[in-house]
């Protein structure tokens, strides 16, 4: 069964939901903004049927933690919602999974967006933390615009409830050497 909609999709204006939980500053960037200390971590964004839908990457600066979701072949990003913390920080439901719709960040993406990028200041965040990807996609056809099936895909790394396609990644921050 196919869903045909139209291409065309209003690009969303943050709303006051997710100008009100989103506590990006904005700061005057310099060359160190975009050096990544040590290596980054890749992971595959899983879909909940079990499939590849693209690539999660996060990095860390002296500054920023940043993470980036990157879609491959016919998905794209519809929905994401993504938790930088530490471990009992995750707000979750009384069954063990956690409450995606209580993440502090989360966006609406335009039709056909592959690649989102979240920077957000690293802060107090030192040694371990628990970073959760949570996206919607959309495996389409791009010519016809038919959505071919819409999933929850979630960062590769532990589950939360075994079973559940819910998962969290844990990421050290990486030690940034001054030169």
């Amino acid at each position: 069964m196919s869903l045909f909609i139209s291409c065309q999709k209003e690009i969303p204006t943050p709303s006051q939901e997710l100008a009100a939980t989103n506590k990006v500053t904005t700061t005057t960037e310099s060359a160190l903004d975009y050096y990544s200390c040590g290596d980054k971590l890749e992971t595959p964004q899983r879909t909940s049927n079990n499939l590849i839908a693209g690539l999660t990457t996060i990095t860390n600066n002296f500054a920023y933690i940043e993470v980036t979701i990157e879609t491959t072949g016919n998905w794209i990003l519809d929905k994401t919602r993504i938790y930088i913390g530490t471990s009992s920080g995750v707000p979750l439901n009384s069954n063990g999974t956690p409450k995606i719709n209580d993440f502090p960040y989360k966006t609406s993406h335009p039709w056909d967006t592959q690649v989102y990028k979240l920077r957000i200041p690293k802060g107090s965040l030192t040694g371990n933390i628990t970073i959760v990807v949570q996206a919607d996609v959309l495996r389409v056809n791009k010519t016809t615009c038919a959505i071919y099936e819409c999933r929850s895909s979630y960062a590769d790394g532990v589950a939360f409830v075994s079973g559940n396609v819910a998962q969290k990644v844990n990421y050290a921050i990486r030690p940034c050497i001054e030169i």
